[in-house]
């Protein structure tokens, strides 16, 4: 980077409080701090827009304060490992170094999201604009499918009249010698759309769970007529859990919360009437247990039970028969990657259905599955949980190995996995 670069860059007080851009094969949405993003279904094998009829996106909900809690980040996500393998580097020019990737805090004069160092695409190299990417291979899981990252815009050169200035995000697949690209997000670099802080995007990447791994690139391309150019920085990119699955339980009638596995196997939580005194959002969240061993062999179903403090009091169950009204718990505690203790007791059980397949069960006797709970300590069958709260005395499991379900009463919330011998 030279002084004719410097020159240019400034820290912008232009605050575009809205972009919208729909380019067929991509919707993006800004509000907030945050901008939603939805694939669409199906790999490209082009980055040329999608045809007319591809389905609508889907819009993943994202938190009021412009960030989702992060499970885990891809490798050195937030680009602090310079050194280190992940990220490999692609260069216009190497006339004014060998990386992108690197603590430009002085330069912009705001710090990164994370740590010292962010990618930057964009600027100049003397006079010449630069077009440099970054990339990575990662396995996509259905645990955790959400990608996300965190981009700030800052361009001083007035408009650019040529058309391909812009940044993207791109997934890649190579297969039987043919390379698909599919392009997840797009930012046009011709105008000044200046973030002036930090944005979050989050992109469901669901249809591109199993398989092969994929590459992400981030990058982007400057008009080859062009000497203007636009800057963006990359920051915080990670992997993430999909919202979890909610339903309402109301005193009177009770509810119910459906979850659907990629399998098509069913997880079904009932609530009979009187279960609570107040209207509650029950939550559901599959979780992967690579991270909290469980006691047996595991049968390919863990989640989290929770509920949404925000919107109800939660019923506590006082001595064994006696109930009152409890006071708003804190907001609701954050799902991470360990265990965590049971929240609150319901006043009558909760029918807990686990639907499972063959492959499931393929080394497994079916007549040995149950259902563990972390008790803060331990794992525990989480049958005890109603004997423990004195609402049912001698509770059982259905087991259905020819229709393939386990089912049990549940008297409290927490973590939960089943497993078999």
């Amino acid at each position: 980077m030279n002084k004719s670069f410097l020159s240019r860059v400034m820290v912008s007080s232009v605050l575009v409080a809205c972009v919208l851009l729909t380019l067929g094969f991509v919707w993006l949405a800004f509000s907030g701090g945050v901008m939603v993003v939805a694939a669409t279904d199906g790999w490209a094998t082009s980055t040329t827009s999608a045809p007319a009829d591809s389905a609508a996106p889907k819009v993943v909900p994202v938190g009021n304060n412009g960030a989702t809690a992060v499970t885990s980040l891809i490798y050195n996500g937030s680009f602090e490992e310079i050194s280190q393998p992940g990220w490999y580097e692609y260069l216009s020019t190497v006339t004014c170094g060998l990386t992108k990737i690197g603590d430009w805090s002085d330069n912009f004069g705001f710090p990164a999201y994370d740590g010292l160092n962010t990618l930057w695409v964009g600027g100049y190299c003397g006079e010449i604009p630069f077009s440099n990417s970054a990339e990575q291979w990662l396995s996509i899981s259905h645990y955790e499918p959400i990608l996300s990252f965190w981009y700030y815009a800052e361009r001083i050169d007035p408009d650019s009249s040529v058309p391909d200035d812009f940044a993207y995000v791109d997934l890649i697949r190579e297969e039987r010698q043919i390379t698909d690209v599919t392009r997840i997000w797009e930012l046009p670099m011709i105008h000044a759309n200046n973030t002036t802080g930090w944005v979050n995007v989050q992109i469901d990447l669901s249809q591109f769970v199993g398989g092969a791994s994929v590459l992400l690139r981030f990058g982007n391309s400057v008009g080859t007529q062009d000497s203007l150019v636009g800057n963006v920085l990359f920051d915080y990119v990670s992997l993430e859990s999909l919202p979890p699955i909610v339903a309402n339980i109301d005193p009177e009638n009770g509810g119910a919360l459906i979850y659907i596995d990629p399998q098509g196997s069913r997880t079904i939580i009932e609530a009979p009437p009187r279960a609570v005194t107040s209207t509650v959002a029950l939550l559901y969240a599959p979780r992967d247990p690579e991270f909290f061993p469980l006691p047996g062999d595991y049968a390919n179903h863990a989640f989290d039970l929770d509920v949404n403090a925000h919107l109800a009091y939660l019923p506590l169950l006082v001595g064994a028969a006696n109930t009152s009204l409890g006071t708003p718990l804190p907001a609701a505690k954050p799902i991470g990657s360990l265990p965590y203790e049971p929240s609150f007791t319901f006043l009558q059980p909760l029918t807990v259905t686990i639907e499972y397949s063959d492959d499931d069960v393929l080394f497994i006797d079916e007549e040995t599955l149950r259902v563990y709970y972390w008790s803060g300590t331990e794992w525990v069958d989480a049958i005890q949980t109603c004997i423990d709260a004195g609402i049912l005395p001698e509770p059982f499991y259905t087991s259905n190995p020819d229709e393939n379900y386990v089912q049990l009463p549940v008297c409290h919330l927490s973590r939960f996995g089943m497993v078999g011998n």
